[in-house]
């Protein structure tokens, strides 16, 4: 009842690779135990040699299974029925077993035995509820830092918020004065247009009556001078519509430029928050997930963190994506390494599982 299997212990499909089989079920087997330890220590410096193995169970009561009845000795053979067949031992007969009665130095021993399988049952509960307290305090711990993260979602949600909103408020100002700067210049450039064409009509009109009152030769003089007096306002008009066209020029530059800098300290905000943000604001969320993959290949825990942070808050029904980041976050690598294999997923899959939540 104190001894598991090996079969148990060591699966079935390798133990043909175990080629030193130690027997420890007398003095000799604990002996070579020993000296086969104290061999493989020998090239440690830090590791103790074996003096010497503790031991409760010594003689007289070392060859126990005397002082079982048939049918517990058969309950025995069939808890190790599978270690004989697998380690190809004789089993023994349960038939040939004959029970014997132990001595009063026997029932000493075995009475010593018991109290101290008694304390180490003792001893057992009591690392079992320190285990159970261990395993609340982490509960505890991990709840706390899914409020911590949760909260610092919300922050960065807020102050997101606040700079889109920021930067949509100047754009619209930007935009707002800009129109009203080419509706302005638009006026102005139809008013020069208009007051141009009534300066030429008058302009012939009064040449007119002049050349009604004229001879041919004076007719032909004055059409001549007329003639390079439209070449010259036409030269105006192409002049003033040259100057316009730059002066637009110059206020779509202004534009573009205005909006580069309103988008470099949206970028440079946003960087403050996400260090990769400038080189993977054009990703998706399956795109920056398979990126934090690869960084925990490569054991850069604290960049893939950030990256799955940034595409949580791209797919906030993402479920998959807060484990993962918990995952990153804990130092401890049991629950790390259960947490990664647990949610580590292809490409293929994870792009069919964004499709779905959408």
């Amino acid at each position: 009842s104190h001894a598991s299997s090996i079969s148990e212990i060591v699966p079935k499909e390798i133990l043909p690779f175990f080629n030193n089989i130690i027997d420890v079920t007398d003095t000799l087997g604990w002996t070579t135990l020993k000296k086969t330890l104290n061999t493989l220590f020998h090239n440690h410096d830090k590791v103790n040699q074996i003096s010497t193995f503790p031991r409760v169970n010594e003689n007289p009561i070392s060859d126990g299974k005397r002082f079982l009845n048939t049918e517990n000795y058969m309950t025995a053979l069939g808890r190790y029925t599978e270690d004989y067949t697998n380690l190809k031992l004789l089993l023994p007969k349960a038939e040939e077993h004959i029970q014997e009665t132990p001595s009063a130095c026997e029932l000493k021993s075995i009475n010593t035995f018991l109290s101290l399988a008694s304390r180490s049952i003792s001893i057992f509960q009591s690392g079992k509820e320190l285990l159970r307290k261990s395993e609340e305090e982490s509960d505890k711990a991990k709840g706390n830092l899914l409020e911590e993260i949760k909260t610092l979602q919300e922050k960065h949600s807020l102050e997101l918020r606040e700079i889109n909103n920021k930067s949509r408020q100047k754009i619209s100002k930007i935009k707002e004065k800009y129109l009203l700067e080419i509706n302005e210049k638009a006026s102005k450039k139809e008013h020069n247009e208009k007051l141009s064409h009534l300066k030429i009509k008058v302009e012939q009109l009064g040449y007119l009556e002049e050349l009604s009152r004229k001879t041919a030769e004076q007719l032909l003089v004055e059409s001549h001078s007329l003639k390079h007096l439209n070449h010259k306002m036409k030269t105006k008009i192409n002049n003033l519509h040259k100057k316009i066209n730059k002066d637009s020029r110059k206020i779509n530059a202004i534009k573009s430029s205005q909006e580069r800098n309103i988008e470099a300290a949206i970028d440079s905000n946003v960087s403050k928050y996400f260090p990769f943000y400038k080189d993977t604001k054009e990703l998706d969320a399956t795109t920056l997930e398979l990126r934090a993959q690869k960084r925990v290949e490569n054991k850069n825990f604290r960049s893939a963190k950030e990256l799955l942070i940034q595409a949580y808050c791209m797919n906030k029904s993402s479920i998959r994506l807060l484990v993962k980041i918990y995952a990153v976050s804990t130092k401890n690598f049991l629950v790390r390494s259960l947490l990664l294999c647990l949610t580590k997923t292809s490409k293929r899959s994870i792009s069919k599982t964004n499709k779905e939540q959408s």
